[in-house]
Formats: structure tokens, sequence, C-alpha cells
């Protein structure tokens, strides 16, 4: 018995206060609602498709920065092979003067150096004529 008291106190209370001071209050027009609604579904739809496009373009420099890492991989590689090149050459080129020194050819080779040429040898363009390792 007490709980069926219970029940209908409560149920007067909720009848009463609150659901018709809902009811009544303009902010629950069903237009307004379903505008809101609209908006916010909207709204979410540009949010996804920002995040999808983010998604695509994050894809893509992901890629580019893995072809940019290859190619510096490549160039260092590259570069690695020139240096031992240029070393081998330095080396090389210390060998042959350090022979012409020892074997008195020196100063025959200086004179030679210093001779102009019967004709004119054409450089390539690709050549560095201003090289400090050329004579002069």
């Amino acid at each position: 018995m007490r709980r069926l008291v219970c029940i209908c106190i409560v149920g007067i209370i909720m009848a009463t206060t609150p659901g018709s001071a809902r009811a009544q209050d303009p902010s629950n027009n069903p237009d307004e609602l379903n505008r809101k609604y609209q908006e916010a579904v909207a709204q979410l739809k540009a949010a996804q498709d920002r995040k999808n496009e983010l998604a695509t373009e994050n894809e893509k420099l992901t890629a580019e920065i893995a072809q940019l890492r290859k190619q510096l991989a490549d160039v260092k590689n590259e570069v690695a092979a020139i240096q031992d090149k240029t070393y081998q050459m330095r080396l090389e080129n210390f060998a042959l003067i350090e022979f012409l020194r020892r074997s008195g050819l020196m100063t025959q080779w200086k004179i030679f150096m210093e001779r102009p040429l019967m004709f004119q040898l054409a450089v390539p363009e690709e050549i560095d004529t201003t090289s400090p390792l050329l004579p002069k």
C-alpha cells in the first residue's frame, strides 16, 4: 500500500510540474528542434569530410617524405662514391709527384708542363678549368 501511495505521489508531481512546463517551452518547437538537428548533422558531416581530406593529404605527404628519403640516400651514396674516387686520385697524384721527386724527373716534368702545347686542346664544358688540381 505504501508503495502504491509513493508511486502516485511521484506520478502526480512529475505530471504537474516539469511535464507541463516542458510542453509550454517555446524552444521545444518541433520545427526548431528539427532545424537544430539538421544543422548538427551538417556540421558533423562537414567535420567528417574534413577529417577524410586531412587523412588523404597526410598519406600523400607520407609518400612524398618516403620518396625524398630514398632520394637523399641515393645522393649520399653518390657523394660517398665520388669522395672515394677523389681520394684515390689524390693518392695517385701524390704518388706520382713523389716518384718524380725521387727519380730526379721532377725538373723535366716542370719544364714539360711550362711549355705551351703544339696544338690547342678542346676542353669540355663540364671540366672546371679553375680547379687547383690542374697544372698552371
